[in-house]
C-alpha cells in the first residue's frame, strides 16, 4: 500500500480534508464528510509535522496500529500468568491482522481503536494491582473514550462498553470525572466552530447526517457467506484459534483472571460485531474494530494450548504463519510496482489516480480548474487543486441514498458546478450505473454538448471543454 497514491476513496477524502485545514479551513466548510473532527485532525497534525504526502498517511496509520498493539500488550499483561506472552501474542496477532480489511489504509476505525484500547489497558493494569482509579485518571479515561467517538461516531458503542468496564473496575466515584472528561472533549472539538460563527456546519456533519442516515433504507447486496468467508480469511489464524475457545473456557486449569479476560474480550467483540449490524453495512473496514478483542482471544487460546501441550514453538509458529498469510500477497502485489518505479523510474506505474492526476498536472496552467467526478478524490491532493464544491466526494452528489447523508440537492449542485466550466473534469463511467439518473442525463446533456474525451484510463475519463486545447 506504500507505492499506491491511497488505498482507498475515504483515504482520498480524509486527506483532503486534512490539507484544506492546513490552509486554514476548518473541516464541513471547504469539503464536506460525515465524521468527527478528530479524524482530520489527526491527519492535519502529521501533516504538519512530516509533510502532506502519502508516505505521512501510511505512517500515521501505522502509529495507530503501534498504539493499539502496545495497549493489547499491556491487556494481556495484567494476567498473573504468561501475561506477557499473552500481550505479545495479542500485539502481534493485531499488527498481522490490520494487514487485512483495508487497515493498512488511513481509516477511520484504525484510528480509534487506541482511543477504547488504552484506557482498557490502564484500567485493567490498576485493577490486577488492586489499585483504583484517582479523579485524574478516571477524567483521562474519559477523554481518550470520547476522543474514539470524535473519530468516528460508530465507536460510540465500543466506548460505552468500555466505560462501564473502567466503572466496575474503579467503582461508581469514578462516574463523574470520566463523565466530565468526555463532556469536555466533546465541547473542545466545537470550540473552533463556535468561534468561527460555523456552529451549524459542526452540527450537521457530526448529528444531522447520522440522523439522516438512521432513516435511509441501506442497500448491502453482499452475500452473508461472502462476507463470513472474507472475514475468515482476514482473521485468520484468529478463526482456526476459535476452535479452541469452548475447550479454553471449560478448562478448569485456567485462572480466575483469564476466565474474567476472555470474557471481556467475548463481550467487547460482541459489542464490535453488533456495531456492523448498527451500520447496516458489511464493508470490511467496519470489522476493523473486531481485530482487538479477537487478537486478545486468539492470544489466550494459543499461548493455554503451547502451556498445556508444552509445543514451546506453537506461538512462534501461529505467528509466522498468520504473518505470512497477510503479508505475502502484499510483497507479491508490490513487487512489480517497485521494479517500474526503481528501476524504470515511473512513478505513476500501476496508480491509475497518480495517472490521472500526472496527466492533469501536465497539461494545466496555473488559471485551471478541475472537478473529480469520480471517487479518485486524492487527485485534487496530487494536483494542488481546489474543489469547486464542497462536497468533494463525487457520490454525495450523484448517489441517491449519499445524497440523503450529505443534505444536498446532488443535481443542482453538479448543475451549478458544470456552469463554472471546469477545466478538467474526471469521471468513472463504469459507476454510471450507481448514479442518480437525472443527475446522470444532466452530466451526459452538458459533457456532450461542451466537452470532449482527452484522456482514457480503463473506465475513467478526462474531459476538456471542446474550445480548449490540453
Amino acid at each position: 500500500m506504500l507505492l499506491q497514491s491511497v488505498a482507498s476513496a475515504d483515504e482520498g477524502l480524509y486527506a483532503l480534508v486534512a490539507r484544506e485545514w492546513l490552509r486554514g479551513h476548518l473541516p464541513y466548510t471547504t469539503v464536506w464528510e460525515t465524521k468527527p473532527p478528530l479524524l482530520f485532525a489527526l491527519l492535519a497534525g502529521a501533516f504538519e509535522l512530516f509533510g502532506t504526502s502519502i508516505v505521512t498517511l501510511r505512517f500515521a496509520t501505522d502509529l495507530a496500529i503501534f498504539a493499539t498493539a502496545v495497549a493489547l500488550y499491556a491487556i494481556g499483561a495484567s494476567l498473573h500468568r504468561d501475561g506477557r506472552s499473552v500481550g505479545a501474542t495479542a500485539a502481534v496477532l493485531y499488527a498481522t491482522l490490520t494487514l487485512s480489511d483495508g487497515a493498512s489504509s488511513a481509516l477511520a476505525e484504525t484510528f480509534y481503536a487506541p482511543f477504547v484500547a488504552i484506557p482498557l489497558a490502564f484500567a485493567l493494569r490498576r485493577g490486577a494491582r488492586g489499585a483504583g482509579l484517582g479523579p485524574l485518571a478516571a477524567l483521562g479515561c474519559g477523554v481518550s473514550l470520547a476522543c474514539a467517538v470524535l473519530v468516528k461516531e460508530s465507536a460510540a458503542l465500543e466506548a460505552a462498553f468500555a466505560g462501564v468496564v473502567i466503572l466496575r473496575i474503579a467503582g461508581l466515584r469514578a462516574f463523574a470525572p470520566l463523565a466530565c472528561g468526555s463532556l469536555a472533549a466533546v465541547a473542545l472539538s466545537a470550540l473552533p466552530y463556535a468561534l468561527a460563527h460555523e456552529l451549524p456546519l459542526y452540527w450537521d456533519a457530526n448529528w444531522s447526517a447520522v440522523a439522516r442516515r438512521a432513516f435511509v433504507a441501506v442497500t448491502d447486496a453482499t452475500p452473508p457467506l461472502d462476507v463470513l468467508r472474507a472475514q475468515a480469511l482476514a482473521f485468520f489464524p484468529v478463526t482456526l484459534l476459535a476452535v479452541g475457545l469452548p475447550w479454553f473456557l471449560r478448562d478448569e486449569s485456567i485462572e480466575p483472571d483469564e476466565r474474567r479476560l476472555a470474557t471481556l474480550a467475548l463481550v467487547w467483540a460482541s459489542v464490535d460485531l453488533l456495531t456492523v449490524v448498527a451500520i447496516r453495512e458489511r464493508l470490511g473496514n467496519h470489522f476493523i474494530p473486531l481485530m482487538a478483542p479477537a487478537s486478545v482471544l486468539g492470544a489466550l487460546v494459543a499461548v493455554s494450548v503451547a502451556r498445556r501441550r508444552k509445543w514451546r514453538a506453537f506461538v512462534p509458529a501461529v505467528l509466522t504463519i498468520g504473518l505470512i498469510a497477510h503479508a505475502a500477497y502484499q510483497f507479491i502485489l508490490a513487487a512489480p510496482i517497485a521494479y517500474a518505479r526503481i528501476v524504470r523510474h515511473d512513478p505513476a506505474a500501476f496508480d491509475t489516480t497518480a495517472q490521472l492526476a500526472a496527466y492533469i498536472s501536465a497539461h494545466a496552467t496555473t488559471a485551471s480548474t478541475l472537478y473529480v467526478a469520480d471517487d479518485r478524490v486524492a487527485i485534487y491532493l496530487l494536483t494542488g487543486m481546489t474543489p469547486p464544491t464542497r462536497y468533494a466526494y463525487a457520490a454525495h452528489l450523484v448517489d441517491p441514498y449519499q445524497e440523503i447523508v450529505a443534505g444536498v440537492d446532488g443535481r443542482a449542485e453538479v448543475a451549478r458546478i458544470m456552469a463554472t466550466r471546469p477545466s478538467f473534469v474526471v469521471r468513472d463511467l463504469a459507476n454510471r450505473a450507481n448514479e442518480d439518473p437525472r443527475v446522470r442525463a444532466d452530466f451526459d446533456r452538458v459533457l456532450a454538448a461542451d466537452y470532449r474525451r482527452n484522456f482514457t484510463l480503463g473506465p475513467h475519463v478526462v474531459y476538456v471543454p471542446k474550445n480548449e486545447r490540453a
